[in-house]
């Protein structure tokens, strides 16, 4: 196997290859067209796989827009309630589909009684709760953008799709395949990475965790488990509290630091 950016293929797509799309890209929330590049797969039949685990079935159907698989780690959205580890692939009815149940079935890997029934009550809530998610995080996000350059809470840069601030381009896809809804997930900057590192530790509200996708908001300091992170970014997972409570919640901690 040869993992290459699509982008720097020189040599073009072939019969067995896979584009693999995480959208959106943890954790800045970037989106990528799962359209464009499976038109672009078809025509040389290769094969896209979408990880669409911050978006949840809830708010993005990779397969409606041409993947052949859709990957989600269903702890996090889809369980809601931080209480189950579990994943999730689907695909269209062919043979494809066939031959990873196959696998999964010889193989062992099959979800326990407890927690497929922990999966099983959560999607009754998914829709009502990703969509209330998704409003707060805008409600969020506004607020994190307006203090872009305030040197008192020392914002430098927030992302979150579905707010018009972000380049054009993240802002057509969401409309496009997420019905203008971004996610319940966002990341910001602050202005000094030392002081990114110490706010999760001053918040009251939001847990201190790096899992995400839950009913309580959590936020994850991403620097000290991946270094291609930005050292100064933070990203937040909203959970079901008021969005007003956590920006409360944001701004007390940030004015401790």
């Amino acid at each position: 196997l040869e993992k290459e950016p699509l982008d720097e293929k020189k040599s073009g797509l072939y019969v067995g290859d896979v584009i693999w799309l995480e959208t959106p890209v943890n954790p800045t929330c970037d989106l990528e067209d799962i359209e464009y590049y499976s038109k672009k797969a078809k025509q040389m039949g290769a094969l896209v796989v979408v990880d669409s685990t911050f978006a949840s079935p809830a708010l993005q159907q990779p397969l409606k827009w041409g993947a052949d698989f859709a990957l989600h780690s269903a702890t996090k959205f889809m369980g809601g309630h931080s209480d189950l580890l579990g994943g999730m692939i689907t695909g269209k009815s062919n043979g494809l589909i066939s031959s990873v149940k196959s696998y999964r079935s010889v193989m062992g890997g099959v979800m326990g009684n407890l927690e497929a029934y922990l999966l099983m009550r959560s999607l009754r809530t998914l829709n009502v709760r990703v969509n209330y998610q998704s409003q707060s995080a805008e409600i969020v996000a506004n607020w994190l953008q307006s203090q872009i350059g305030n040197e008192e809470t020392r914002m430098k840069e927030t992302s979150e799709p579905s707010n018009n601030e972000r380049k054009l381009t993240n802002y057509e896809i969401c409309e496009k395949q997420m019905d203008g809804k971004g996610p319940g997930i966002l990341s910001f900057e602050l202005s000094d990475p030392l002081e990114a590192r110490k706010l999760p530790k001053l918040l009251n509200i939001i847990e201190n965790a790096t899992s995400l996708g839950g009913v309580e908001s959590s936020i994850d300091y991403r620097f000290q488990w991946d270094n291609f992170s930005p050292p100064s970014l933070l990203r937040l997972s909203i959970g079901l509290e008021s969005p007003k409570d956590l920006i409360t919640d944001l701004k007390n901690a940030i004015l401790k630091l």
